[in-house]
């Protein structure tokens, strides 16, 4: 959220809805052409590009797309089974938003990371990397709190990847 990158989640004007219609054919370039308005890692922005372009780079990881590789290391430990996950019309998973569930399912997620990492009596996160993705990160200029203050790691530790976004992942 920090990227500096000109993306804009707003109406049809911003180009969130772009994607929503599938317009751009690779939805990585689309959001890596947009112009840069600040230096990264000087201003917080809350947007769906910024999580996306980590979805090639977990794919490629992988070795399987990001929804595949998360049901296997993670959503199929846990139960977390009636969902579906969004692939762009390049086979790109969706990243900044396009998991579609039910409160019941988020419950899952929510109850193991309220549980720190552990289901079943194993843990697969460690306590530490939770406890940091859901420390407060980000300090707007006004040294308030930004509506999403929690980090977004793009850590592969122990296979897994868990990110706070606007879908919790």
């Amino acid at each position: 959220m920090q990227s500096g990158i000109d993306y804009s989640n707003d109406g049809v004007e911003g180009q969130t809805d772009k994607i929503l219609r599938q317009l751009p054919d690779d939805i990585t370039d689309f959001v890596l052409s947009r112009p840069v308005y600040t230096s990264p890692g000087t201003d917080f922005h809350y947007n769906d590009g910024d999580p996306q372009v980590l979805s090639p780079m977990i794919q490629q990881l992988a070795g399987r797309p990001t929804d595949k590789w998360a049901h296997d290391v993670l959503f199929s430990k846990i139960g977390f089974e009636n969902y579906n996950w969004v692939r762009y019309r390049d086979g790109i998973t969706l990243r900044g938003f396009g998991i579609e569930t039910t409160p019941r399912e988020m419950v899952k997620l929510t109850l193991y990371v309220a549980d720190s990492g552990f289901y079943n009596g194993q843990q697969d996160i460690p306590k530490d990397w939770l406890k940091e993705m859901l420390t407060e990160q980000v300090i707007s200029d006004d040294n308030s709190l930004t509506e999403d203050t929690n980090k977004l790691p793009a850590i592969l530790q122990n296979n897994l990847h868990l990110e706070p976004g606007n879908q919790g992942l």
